[in-house]
């Protein structure tokens, strides 16, 4: 008697859990945040910063080629990208004569080895 009872009891007591747990939750069990912002892509003030000092270089290309008004303009021009291009690579490797010999020997194995040489 005492048993039954007791099943009785913890039916009557779990049952409206188990009919609660049937349901699917709701999305706001499954939000961590309050405000989160909305979905898509968005403007980041990163992103802002980046896109200003992309159009400040562009607006200085443009002054740029608008003071480009002959073939010694234009030609000074290039030598100043030309020289700004040297200074981010860090330069140019000392020039040699150009030439090179490729020095080829078998060895007992069958391989061919290679060897160049500048001159």
């Amino acid at each position: 008697m005492m048993r039954s009872s007791l099943l009785v009891l913890l039916a009557v007591a779990l049952g409206p859990a188990t009919l609660a747990a049937d349901e699917p939750p709701t999305a706001q069990a499954f939000q961590v945040f309050e405000n989160t912002m909305p979905m898509g892509p968005r403007i980041t003030p990163y992103l802002q910063y980046q896109t200003e000092q992309a159009w400040k270089q562009d607006d200085k290309r443009r002054a740029a080629w608008a003071a480009i008004h002959d073939e010694r303009d234009l030609l000074r021009a290039q030598d100043e990208l030309r020289q700004k291009l040297l200074q981010m690579i860090g330069g140019l490797p000392a020039e040699k004569n150009g030439f090179a010999r490729a020095h080829h020997r078998h060895d007992p194995n069958g391989w061919v080895l290679h060897r160049k040489i500048n001159l």
